[in-house]
């Protein structure tokens, strides 16, 4: 393949990942007495699932290339002397030759191990938990005890990476057979000569596989008691205030134990992986009240009000309190208004407080230090500070930084030890009718605004670059301003890629402010067709009035309501990246006929127009400019064939629509796989699934 035609990674990408998952559930109860009863549960899971990536490569990694190497040409040896400096036989990857020796260059090599095969994962995850608690009643009050004890552990194979130091080493070669090192059973590397081809002892002597284990566990005791308050009663109703009371322990520790190859970080292909090790425990108490104010009266069939609120105690992060007040009306039978105001907090996990900082891959569309153009160089303030932040003064006088390859830069991720609780705030109110006069309707419309403060999340790339490059916001265009110190240069050429000591820090950290806004609506419709059976009607959808985040307090806020690209979907610390599409609209529109033994049903699926960002959109437009609304619909049936036995039958995507291209370079890394947005929209086309189920 021409080189300029660059690696084709999605044939290698699956989609669907192969999976095997066992469950089995264990229930006990025993009567102590007339009112207490003793139960336990034990849940045990195994799931084995193997997911696949493109072929590791060396993605512009700088490797001492020795101008003796038995596959360059002579010319090729003569280009590389006289563009580089030629240097001492040693680069990040260790001394390859006697110290001081002056016979290699420096260079950054990108290179697909294809013969290697394709990056493999193999992820075996077993979890448990036992349970054992007393219920019971006392005085008219319901009470509950009970402890548990659960684990998670993980073994995870990476398979089919490549080691840089052994590259490094087979770069060193006394012949074409030979390595001037030959610990190991090297075999020399060839890059350099297409016509030779790289020999199998080669890709045998660079081929790495990694392995990780971990354990995590929780232990948590809890204990609550509720019932009626019979002394307090509105005079208007019918019931007394209910109320229930409780306290709760949970412990949460978690090892996380790579092997020394992924700690060493010679993986370029999975990244440097770190031993985690933590733990922290929370004490809660916790009370709610369900207050009834009138019951049967004129316009008020039913007016409650509801509350709560929870105080926790975190040994990581100190205390925290939620709380939430609702209210509920019915004036007449069949019609209910509703409304809740929330405040949950979130403290930080295991992983987000205490994984260590290591090397991996963000997303980066615009590089401003690469704006320039040979002929037309950046000047001025930008061009200073470029300049200040490592970029050579020959890049930017020649106008030569080039941008960020396939929209991707290093990064480096890891957890931070002061992280504070995240609070949201979350307001509802809604109606839920469900008429006398038409028997079978119900009809829900509920409006949400939740605002998540200082959201525990990774801060995006492009907003660290532009905190540092923006001059609006670093005024004095200064290289010592707090986002400046945030990155990281390739010391050769300039670019955020290389060796994993270049990137751009993304710790997580308490973001400015994440915001989600629209409405919620059900419409749902059954009713008899007499001999001929039964019809089930239901359309439920929401329309998004705003998905949007602000990832510095003070900044303006990144809306995505109706898009995606690299800045849209909201920041996480789960997938180090923004996220997918924000459909404006979603819904679904579900008909089931029930005959007998027999059902019969579509559900039609729509989404709605999206477009990209408007800082990647391209001038002229491009096919991945917009993605036009999605329709699906699938068919699905089944057979009660005995009491104990139902068949079931489905095909989902009838109409076989293709998934929608998105270039590599708008969407983010994490989410557009395989040039779309398979979580999002299908990309298996049309399926067929048969499936039984057998009671016995």
């Amino acid at each position: 393949m021409p080189f300029y035609l660059g690696f084709n990674f999605n044939p290698q990408n699956l989609y669907q990942t192969p999976q095997t998952r066992w469950n089995a559930t264990a229930l006990a109860k025993y009567a102590v007495t007339d009112t207490v009863e003793a139960y336990s549960r034990f849940i045990f899971q195994n799931s084995l699932s193997a997911p696949q990536i493109a072929s590791s490569g060396t993605f512009g990694f700088p490797f001492a290339i020795p101008l003796n190497n038995p596959f360059l040409t002579p010319e090729a040896s003569a280009y590389l002397a006289a563009n580089n400096t030629v240097g001492a036989c040693t680069n990040d990857y260790g001394a390859v030759a006697a110290p001081g020796t002056q016979c290699a260059v420096d260079v950054g090599v990108r290179w697909r191990g294809v013969a290697v095969g394709p990056r493999a994962y193999v992820f075996d995850y077993t979890t448990f938990q036992a349970l054992v608690g007393l219920r019971g009643e006392i005085g008219g009050w319901n009470w509950d005890v009970a402890a548990a004890h659960g684990e998670s552990s993980l073994k995870r194979q990476q398979n089919n990476d490549i080691s840089a130091p052994r590259v490094q080493q087979a770069f060193f070669a006394a012949s074409q057979t030979t390595c001037t090192d030959t610990s190991n059973f090297c075999s020399p590397l060839n890059l350099f000569n297409p016509a030779l081809g790289i020999n199998a002892a080669a890709i045998d002597f660079i081929a790495l596989n990694l392995q990780v284990q971990s354990l995590t566990q929780q232990d948590y005791v809890t204990a609550n008691i509720g019932g009626d308050i019979g002394f307090l009663q509105s005079p208007f109703a019918s019931t007394p205030v209910a109320a229930s009371f409780g306290v709760e322990y949970r412990g949460e520790e978690s090892s996380y134990q790579p092997d020394s190859a992924s700690q060493s970080g010679e993986s370029p292909g999975f990244g440097q992986t770190l031993p985690i090790e933590g733990q922290y425990d929370v004490e809660e108490y916790f009370t709610e009240v369900l207050i009834p104010l009138v019951a049967d009266a004129p316009l008020a069939r039913e007016i409650n009000l509801e509350t709560g609120y929870r105080y926790s105690d975190y040994s990581s992060s100190g205390n925290t309190e939620s709380y939430k007040f609702g209210a509920d009306w019915m004036p007449v039978e069949g019609l209910r208004f509703r409304g809740m105001f929330q405040r949950a907090v979130r403290a930080a996990n295991i992983s987000e407080l205490f994984s260590p900082r290591v090397p991996g891959t963000g997303d980066l569309l615009i590089d401003p230090c690469a704006n320039g153009r040979p002929g037309t160089p950046l000047t001025g303030q930008l061009g200073a500070l470029c300049i200040a932040t490592g970029v050579p003064t020959s890049a930017i006088a020649g106008g030569t930084l080039a941008q960020p390859t396939s929209g991707q830069v290093n990064n480096f991720t890891g957890g931070n030890a002061n992280l504070t609780p995240e609070e949201a705030d979350t307001i509802t109110y809604g109606v839920v009718w469900q008429p006398e006069f038409v028997p079978g309707l119900g009809v829900t419309v509920d409006y949400y605004d939740i605002t998540v403060d200082g959201a525990i999340a990774l801060r995006p790339v492009f907003d660290v670059i532009d905190g540092c490059y923006n001059l609006s916001r670093n005024t004095a265009a200064s290289a010592s301003f707090a986002d400046c110190g945030l990155i990281a240069r390739n010391t050769t050429n300039g670019t955020l890629e290389g060796a994993l000591r270049f990137g751009v820090d993304q710790l997580n950290d308490n973001i400015g402010e994440v915001h989600a806004e629209g409405i919620d609506y059900s419409i749902n419709y059954g009713f008899d067709i007499g001999r001929w059976g039964a019809i089930d009607l239901g359309f439920d959808g929401t329309h998004v009035l705003d998905s949007s985040y602000i990832a510095v307090a003070g900044q303006p806020a990144n809306s995505c309501t109706g898009r995606y690209g690299k800045q849209c979907g909201l920041p996480s610390t789960v997938t180090g990246s923004t996220g997918g599409p924000t459909p404006e609209d979603h819904w679904v529109q579900r008909t089931t006929w029930t005959f007998g033994n027999f059902d019969i049903g579509y559900l039609w699926r729509h989404l709605s127009e999206v477009e990209v960002d408007e800082a990647q959109k391209s001038t002229p437009a491009i096919e991945s400019d917009s993605i036009a609304a999605y329709d699906y619909l699938d068919l699905s049936g089944s057979w009660q064939v005995t009491d104990g036995l139902k068949v079931r039958l489905a095909v989902t995507n009838v109409t076989d629509e293709d998934a929608p291209f998105v270039q590599t370079e708008i969407g983010s890394t994490t989410f557009n796989s395989g040039n779309t947005y398979p979580s999002t929209y299908d990309v298996l086309g049309r399926v067929f699934s048969v499936g039984v189920t057998s009671r016995f």
